[in-house]
Order: structure tokens, then sequence, then C-alpha cells
């Protein structure tokens, strides 16, 4: 009788196969933390986006005549943009939707309504022929959807409806989110690297590369807040240096994700340091990426004692309350035509300081959970086994 033979469970055969497996094996143990880790980390970042919520509203108001999408973008089979007020309907529509996504009501089908009402919104604000750095908010929503954010920390574990997910499933859909967005990070990395290194290291001293991008922003859009001042007075050979290190740190993500997680939560430390750097100096902020970086450390080694003290049904009530109460006072200003991407503030033109000055606390926060991983990684392990323990 001739044996058979499972394929389906037998190992790689091609050097392909292999090497893919290797690949996303590498990739998972460097970003593994707790899969609870992610349910506060979905309170973290809801409470952030709506504290910086995406602003389509203005559309409504904006000529035409400006509409030039590219050829690619679905926004170029409209033709133009849409009637009035759609853009609003949009706003309340992503509004709502994120607040739901941030208790954990129904997660999975909201946080589907939020991808796909921001892919709306942002198809129309990039027809104007820039394309901004937010997109990440994308990158992490379809991550995290992977991930299972929504199974811990939610409205959807008290109310039953979501299923007891074992341990090892939990944290293998975890590991498949995290490495996911580990590459589409890294690979952003390497995008923005390569344009600095083709233009920026020429070893000539009578250029920079940092200078074209300080001094037009510097004269032309009146960045002069923080640091701003002191970049003139910055030594020629040490912003030299900075022209080469920059494109080499963004071009070393991939071989920092490979080699260990130490290396990999180092390299987040210093893109979170360099991110740091850009606001001081030339007045950018980068929030969104930053704040992204929780995702590869253990947020719960420090909530998860904590929020045993408490009845869960009581934090989560009030945690709710609060974040309606940031998503209602966005939709209340837009209906009236007012409002911006900031809670409260009604200009357009006042955002810019305000997330200058909201990027120092946030890397702040970041740098300290990095470093803090950094110092002591034997936690991770600790706290798996603690709560493999308590299940």
């Amino acid at each position: 009788m001739k044996s058979r033979v499972d394929h389906s469970t037998s190992a790689p055969s091609s050097f392909a196969e292999r090497a893919n497996a290797w690949f996303w094996q590498r990739v998972s143990s460097s970003v593994e933390v707790p899969a609870d880790s992610l349910g506060l980390f979905r309170w973290i970042y809801g409470v952030f986006l709506l504290v910086e919520t995406p602003y389509f509203a203005w559309i409504d108001h904006v000529p035409h005549g400006l509409f030039n999408p590219p050829i690619l973008s679905p926004a170029f089979l409209l033709g133009g943009f849409p009637a009035s007020p759609f853009f609003s309907i949009l706003d309340a529509i992503v509004v709502a939707s994120l607040c739901l996504v941030t208790v954990g009501y129904r997660t999975r089908f909201f946080t589907v309504v939020l991808i796909a009402g921001l892919l709306a919104g942002f198809n129309f604000r990039y027809s104007f022929g820039k394309v901004d750095s937010d997109i990440i908010i994308l990158m992490v929503l379809v991550c995290m959807e992977m991930a299972g954010w929504g199974n811990y920390y939610s409205i959807d574990v008290l109310l039953g409806r979501v299923d007891r997910v074992a341990s090892l499933e939990a944290q293998h859909q975890a590991n498949r989110g995290l490495s996911l967005f580990a590459v589409l990070l890294s690979f952003g990395m390497i995008t923005a690297g390569l344009g600095k290194a083709r233009s920026w290291i020429d070893f000539n001293l009578r250029t920079s590369g940092f200078l074209m991008w300080f001094y037009p922003q510097y004269y032309d859009l009146g960045r002069h807040l923080l640091l701003a001042k002191w970049v003139p007075h910055i030594p020629i050979p040490a912003l030299e240096l900075g022209d080469y290190l920059g494109p080499m740190f963004e071009l070393s993500g991939f071989p920092a994700l490979l080699y260990s997680r130490r290396t990999w939560r180092m390299w987040l430390f210093i893109a979170c340091t360099f991110h740091l750097m850009n606001a001081l100096l030339l007045n950018i902020a980068f929030n969104e990426q930053a704040l992204s970086y929780l995702l590869f450390v253990d947020l719960s080694s420090v909530a998860f004692t904590r929020w045993q003290r408490f009845a869960q049904r009581r934090v989560i009530v009030a945690l709710s309350c609060f974040v309606f109460f940031l998503g209602m006072s966005h939709i209340v200003m837009r209906s009236f035509g007012y409002g911006s991407r900031i809670v409260f503030v009604s200009s357009v033109d006042r955002e810019q300081p305000f997330f200058l000055y909201f990027c120092i606390p946030i890397c702040a926060f970041v740098l300290a959970r990095l470093a803090r991983a950094l110092v002591g990684p034997h936690r991770d392990g600790r706290n798996r086994r603690e709560h493999a323990a308590l299940d």
C-alpha cells in the first residue's frame, strides 16, 4: 500500500519558500508583544486620532478648478469634487466610526468603515498634488484589523460579541498584523531614504540637503518656533554629517528588523529621536509616525496590573464617555461650519503650532517606553507567562 504524504504540513521545499518562511519568522520574532497590549494601544491611538482627527469638510468649499488628481487615483474617475455636503457627511462618518473603534464596539466592522472613509477622503485631499505622511494612519488600521486589536479591553468583550480567543491563536493573529506593519514601515523608510541618498550624499561641503529643507520653510512659511533660530549657527561639517547619517538610517530598517528584537527597538528609538529633532529644528511634526512605534513595546507591562484593580466595565464606560465627548465636539463644530483637525480649535490656521508642540510629549512618551523595553527586554517573556497563568 502506498503511503500518502500530507504536503500541506510538509516543510518548504524550494529556496523561495524557505527564504520566505525564514523572513517572516525573523520579522515575527523581532516584533512580538503580548496580544492584549494591542487592546491598550487601540485606546491610546484612538484618543490621539480624536485629538488630531482627519478633516475633509473644507474640501466642500474648494473651487473645482483645483481638482487635479493623478490618473491612477480613484478620484480621477469622478472628474471633480462631489457636491456639498459630501465631505461634511464623510467627516461625520469618520469621526463616529473612530469613536466606535476606540471603545471597541463591533471593532472589526467599524475599523473597515473607518478605513473606507479615510481612503475616500485622502484620495480627494491628495488630488491637489501632495501626498502627506498621514497615510501611515491607514497602514496602522489595516494591520491592526488583521491583528485583532478588538479582542481585549473592548465593549465587544464585555457584551460577549467576541469569543474568548485562545492565547496561542490570539498571539499568532497579533504577530501577523505587527509583522506586516513592521515591513511596511521599513519599506516606507527606504523610499524616503533613497531619494535623500541620491542628492544628499555628495561629499560637497558647499551643499546641504538639510538646509535645502530648512531655509524655504524658515523664510517662506515662517517656521521660527522651538530651536529653528539656532539652525544657521550649526557648523557646516555637522550638517554634512547629518546629510549622510539621515539616509543611511532610513535605509537600515530591514537589517535592524531581521537581526533581532533589540536592534529593531533600537532602530525605532533612533527613528523617534529623528522625528523629535525634525520637530525642534525643522518645525515638522510626525506625530502619527512616532505614536505608531508604541505597537512594538509591551504596554500591558504597566497597565495590566492597574487595570485589574478596578472593574473593567466601569473603566470602559468612563473612557467611552470621554471618547464620545471628543467625537461629538468635532461633529458639532463642523456642522456649524467651523472646526479643524484639532479638537476644540475652530480655525485651520492654528493647527500647525499645536501639531508641533504636541509632538514633543508624544515623542518623549514613546522614547521612554522604548528605552524601558531596551533596558529590560526580559520583562516581555515574564509578562506573557503571567498573562497565560491568569487566563
